[in-house]
């Protein structure tokens, strides 16, 4: 047994970087001005857990096993707001406080959770992750301090990272 399984290839996070921005860039994304202060938001999107590292996190059942080893790993992302923003966003689900703001995971079957974020899957549907176009995408969202204080020196791909003026 290989000590890492499958990871995202640099092709793969070519297209992911694609489709994000032409979904933050959508009609869909932009009418949602009002929520922002000054029509703006700063966001980034990145990709973590086994499909960057080759294996389980600690926080996994699987911990320590390869990504895909006797299952197929999901593809774990998280979206960061602004702390400014985030509190004008309404996030259906749990919400948790710890050093910042963290909602979620959110999946495709809670997409209509996602505020201003439920259509991002329409726009990462049929992309391959390590190989793979069956991986259920699941995203977190978290304000800059949680971020911060808890994902940032975690092993991460950014894929999207942008301020948006908004209409």
């Amino acid at each position: 047994m290989s000590s890492r399984g499958p990871v995202v290839s640099g092709e793969e996070i070519k297209q992911a970087r694609s489709r994000l921005d032409a979904y933050f860039r959508s009609e869909h994304f932009l009418q949602f001005a009002n929520l922002f202060p000054l029509g703006k938001i700063k966001v980034s999107v990145s990709l973590y857990g086994s499909l960057v590292t080759g294996v389980a996190s600690k926080y996994s059942q699987y911990n320590g096993l390869p990504s895909d080893y006797g299952r197929v790993s999901d593809v774990d992302m998280g979206i960061v707001i602004d702390t400014n923003s985030i509190d004008k966003i309404k996030f259906e689900g749990r919400c948790l406080f710890k050093k910042g703001i963290y909602y979620g995971p959110f999946n495709e079957d809670a997409a209509t959770n996602l505020g201003p974020f439920m259509k991002i899957f329409e726009f990462l549907r049929g992309l391959s992750f390590a190989k793979r176009t069956d991986r259920k995408v699941g995203f977190v969202i978290v304000d800059e301090n949680f971020y911060n204080a808890n994902l940032s020196k975690n092993e991460h791909v950014v894929l999207f990272e942008d301020e948006i003026y908004l209409r």
